[in-house]
């Protein structure tokens, strides 16, 4: 699944981006109950008032009056004649289009019935996640009770649980997500989340094994940066610095990474005492960053006061 999200990894402590509480969450999904209201045990009507009259089906409207028109479905939901279905999940109207065309192919190994709930869930799911990462994480554990053989549902979990820092959580689903699917482009936010967890040489092993260094394109940029990030918590200043210096010479304006390559070394310069050099990187982070992935502006603007006590 693509990264929910919408955001990246920039190589800073990802317990820091997390502002929201992950408290309250319902595992329930908000399904409705559907037992009806009567009781167990109920006793049957003692009305004594006289005979009942028997001509109220004339006069009430055929909807109450007619037998249930609806047929029963293998996926537990009721469909009307005219084709519309009645879904208990509680979610609505859902696009389904909203999910990437490699997730729906992976559901397919799904059973029928199964896979067109796990459909709308992860459709809830991807349109939350922005307004309300806790209720996507609701939603994702829902498709993970009933997909949860299905690499691309492990993965959905995993990455809304990482989105509300449930990050012990996020680790364990994305890791069953590589080892079911064999998806190495996962493994820097695995290793993002041993960070959290601060056990950055964890992250650093795992982001220096075979698997990881083979990664290419906008992954590889994620491994740099969380790699970074990593060495950056064990004290290993100079070494985040070396990790992506390359990276962020070689980069082209064009890439989709751009952006986020720069701003971590420009944070890595910093975090080596080099407030000049840092401004330059941050600059140049400003003019690459399009659609506002870093607020390379605010700390451009930061570091220009701290230049001019300096220099007052």
């Amino acid at each position: 699944m693509e990264n929910p999200t919408g955001s990246s990894r920039d190589g800073s402590d990802p317990r820091k981006k997390q502002n929201r509480s992950s408290s309250g969450r319902n595992s329930s999904g908000g399904r409705r109950s559907d037992r009806g209201s009567s009781k167990p045990g109920a006793r049957p009507s003692t009305d004594s008032r006289g005979p009942k009259r028997d001509d109220r089906n004339e006069r009430s409207p055929k909807r109450f009056s007619q037998p249930d028109q609806r047929k029963q479905r293998a996926d537990g939901t009721r469909i009307h004649e005219d084709g519309v279905r009645d879904w208990d999940d509680g979610l609505g109207e859902i696009d389904l289009n909203v999910l990437p065309r490699e997730v729906q192919e992976d559901l397919k190994s799904l059973k029928t019935g199964i896979k067109a709930k796990v459909e709308r869930y992860l459709a809830a799911a991807r349109l939350a996640i922005e307004e309300d990462p806790d209720k996507a994480y609701e939603y994702a554990v829902e498709a993970g009770k009933l997909g949860g053989r299905s690499p691309v549902v492990r993965e959905a979990v995993g990455i809304c649980a990482y989105n509300v820092g449930d990050f012990k959580q996020a680790r364990l689903e994305l890791q069953a997500a590589v080892r079911m699917g064999g998806r190495s482009d996962l493994l820097p936010v695995i290793a993002d989340c041993e960070r959290a967890m601060e056990r950055p040489d964890k992250a650093i092993e795992l982001l220096t094994s075979p698997e990881a260094e083979a990664l290419e394109g906008e992954a590889e940029a994620e491994r740099l940066l969380v790699l970074a990030g990593a060495r950056g918590d064990s004290g290993q200043a100079a070494a985040a610095l070396s990790t992506l210096r390359p990276a962020a010479e070689q980069v082209q304006k064009d890439q989709p990474w751009a952006a986020r390559i720069v701003y971590g070394y420009a944070d890595a310069l910093l975090a080596n005492g080099d407030l000049k050099a840092a401004r330059d990187q941050f600059m140049r982070c400003a003019g690459l960053d399009e659609f506002g992935q870093t607020d390379a502006t605010d700390r451009l603007a930061e570091l220009d006061d701290e230049l001019a006590k300096e220099q007052g």
